[in-house]
C-alpha cells in the first residue's frame, strides 16, 4: 500500500527473482518516468529461495551464510531479529 509514496521517497531497486517476469508494472514505470526516476536492477544471478525463507530459517536457528552477507548474519544475531516466538 501507498507504493506511491514510497516511490517518491527513496530510489528503487529490484533483483529478479526465478520465475518472476522482469518487467516493470505499468503504473510504477509511468509513476517514476514522470519523476525523472530510473528504476535500478542488481546484476546478479537470481537465487531460488525468498526473504521469508531467509526469515524462517533465521528464526529456527538455521545456516544462512549462503544466503547473507556475515555482517548482515552479525547485525542480525546482535540485535537478535527474526527470533522465532514459539
Amino acid at each position: 500500500r501507498a507504493w506511491e509514496d514510497i516511490a517518491d521517497r527513496v530510489q528503487l531497486v529490484v533483483a529478479k527473482r526465478p520465475g518472476s517476469p522482469d518487467t516493470t508494472p505499468p503504473a510504477l514505470a509511468q509513476h517514476l518516468n514522470e519523476r525523472g526516476k530510473p528504476l535500478i536492477h542488481l546484476p546478479f544471478s537470481p537465487r531460488d529461495i525468498s526473504a521469508t525463507d531467509i526469515r524462517q530459517r533465521l528464526a529456527r536457528q538455521l545456516p544462512v551464510s549462503q544466503y547473507l552477507d556475515p555482517a548482515v548474519v552479525a547485525y542480525i544475531r546482535q540485535h537478535q531479529l527474526y527470533q522465532s516466538t514459539l
